[in-house]
């Protein structure tokens, strides 16, 4: 990991929800991806993890003391909105198995991240806290897994990014085969059950969206 200074001037948004959340929790992903890259990639929320799982309803209560509304919740996160059309702030819930981590000190929780391009978080106000190749690969729009929560979750990030202009090599793909044969039996009948069924009550939902942990 490096730290780099800040490419542009801070967004309102960015700079509320920093001193918001204050040491309680930290902001990674995108987010700050954008501001330390000479880049103009833009970030479609504002990802707000929790250094501690106590600290979760602090984060989302103080959201909504300083104005911010709730606008969804999932099995993952809950989402807010301070105005319409603003920016989506998502507050992600503490969660931990054997695959990820998403509560913790920042570079614990963002090495668990899928891409070498996603590994960014806010140090402070002037610094982002990187992955060593996010530079080099955010500049040749270049997916590198370096790690899987779920083979599937991942490869549907794949697609999100593809769209964003990042391309994958086959070596990289060939990841998602190795890691799936690795998960449990169980696990991947369950999966393949859920998203056979064109029909999924709540409660099936629900436990799609905790296998695949992607909103």
């Amino acid at each position: 990991m490096m730290a780099v200074e800040i490419q542009k001037p801070l967004h309102k948004e960015v700079e509320e929800v920093m001193d918001i959340i204050g040491s309680k929790g930290f902001i990674a992903g995108g987010c700050p991806r954008y501001f330390a890259v000479d880049d103009e990639i833009p970030y479609s929320d504002i990802d707000v993890y929790c250094k501690s799982e106590e600290y979760f309803n602090d984060i989302c209560q103080a959201l909504e003391k300083a104005g911010w509304q709730k606008t969804s919740e999932s099995v993952n996160a809950v989402r807010y909105r301070k105005s319409p059309g603003g920016v989506i702030v998502e507050v992600i819930k503490p969660f931990q198995n054997e695959h990820m981590k998403t509560f913790g000190e920042p570079e614990e929780v963002i090495q668990q991240f899928d891409f070498t391009v996603t590994k960014a978080y806010f140090k402070d106000k002037r610094t982002v806290v990187v992955d060593e190749a996010l530079i080099e690969d955010v500049k040749r729009r270049r997916l590198i897994i370096t790690s899987i929560p779920c083979p599937i979750a991942v490869a549907q990030r794949v697609t999100k990014y593809a769209r964003k202009g990042f391309s994958i090599g086959v070596r990289e793909l060939v990841k998602l085969f190795i890691e799936w044969d690795r998960r449990d039996r169980q696990y991947k009948n369950r999966l393949q059950e859920l998203l056979s069924n064109p029909e999924l009550s709540d409660e099936d939902f629900e436990e799609l969206e905790r296998l695949l942990r992607v909103d």
